[in-house]
Parts: C-alpha cells; sequence; structure tokens
C-alpha cells in the first residue's frame, strides 16, 4: 500500500491507522506542485491528498480511507465490523474527526490564508487551538483531562464505543 499525503492534512490520521494495522507500507509527502502534476492526478483528479493506492486501486477522501482500512483489516482490532455493536459510533466519530474537527486545523497549519498580516499569524494559530479545544470538550464533557494510552507500536487503537476515548485518541494528534 501507498498513502501519498502531505503535512498537516487528514492524511495524518491514515498513516496513525497504517501504523496501527501493521502491514508493510509507504508514504510519499507531496507538496502543492506534487498534487497537481499529471501523474498524481491520475490517481486523484482532485488534486488533493490523501490517496491511498493499494495494488492498482486508488481511493481518496479520509473518511473513504479509514472505512475501508477498518474493513480490511479486522484481526487490527481498530473498530467495529458492520453489523457489530458500536459500528454505529465509529461511523459517527470518524465523521466529526474527519468533518468537524478537521476543518478547525486548517487557520493553524495555514493562517496566511485568514490574515494577510504576518504579525497576525500567531493569533490565527491561538484561535485554531481554541477550536480543537472546544471541539474535545464538546466531545467530552466533564471528562478532565484525558490520558493517553500506548502500545508497542504506538497510540492503542479504540474499539469500544466510548467517545471519550475516541477524543483521547484524536487529542494525542493535536498540532506541537
Amino acid at each position: 500500500m501507498k498513502l501519498y499525503s502531505a503535512p498537516g492534512t487528514c492524511g495524518t490520521a491514515i498513516h496513525i491507522v497504517l501504523n496501527w494495522i501493521g502491514k508493510p507500507f509507504e508514504v510519499e509527502h507531496l507538496d502543492f506542485r506534487g498534487m497537481k502534476s499529471r501523474e498524481y492526478l491520475k490517481l486523484n483528479p482532485a488534486g488533493v491528498v490523501p490517496t491511498l493506492v493499494d495494488g492498482d486501486r486508488p481511493l481518496s477522501e479520509g473518511l473513504a480511507i479509514l472505512l475501508k482500512l477498518v474493513d480490511n483489516n479486522p484481526d487490527a482490532d481498530i473498530g467495529p465490523a458492520v453489523g457489530e455493536p458500536g459500528r454505529n459510533q465509529l461511523y459517527r466519530w470518524l465523521a466529526f474527526l474527519s468533518a468537524t474537527l478537521h476543518p478547525f486545523y486548517w487557520p493553524y497549519f495555514t493562517p496566511q490564508r485568514y490574515h494577510a498580516d504576518a504579525d497576525q499569524h500567531g493569533a490565527v494559530k491561538a484561535a485554531a487551538e481554541a477550536r480543537v479545544a472546544s471541539a474535545f470538550t464538546r466531545c467530552a464533557p466533564g471528562q478532565g483531562r484525558l490520558r493517553r494510552r500506548s502500545t508497542p507500536h504506538g497510540p492503542e487503537p479504540f474499539r469500544s464505543a466510548n467517545p471519550t476515548k475516541k477524543c483521547a485518541k484524536a487529542r494525542e494528534f493535536r498540532p506541537d
């Protein structure tokens, strides 16, 4: 398998899950020019990352890739199988991470898109951090500080429908 990604994109979540799975894979980080190259556009006509190529089959869109990885790697125990208890919560939290939380990071990684004055970029990043923190508070209200759990291969994958655990997993990968 090969993951096409870029730092600060939702490809990071896929990279983490690929590590949890433990099967061989490679990562190619693309810059903007690479995403618009003729070769990459054959894999992903939208010209964005992430794209996962498994054999000769490219798949784009972070949420779709994550669901494919869960479904195709049941031994990795990343999430409940279709029909198992907790699968609806897996859908919910993956959608939360990709549709609600992920856009909150955009100002952090690209503050110049939100304010032309470079002196204001720190404030833009601080506002993004506040929005991320608020999102975590909403998904685990009253839980206090969320603890990190690890395995020898990195952070522990979650299978439980407990949203606090899911939020803890996502929180580990906040921008530094």
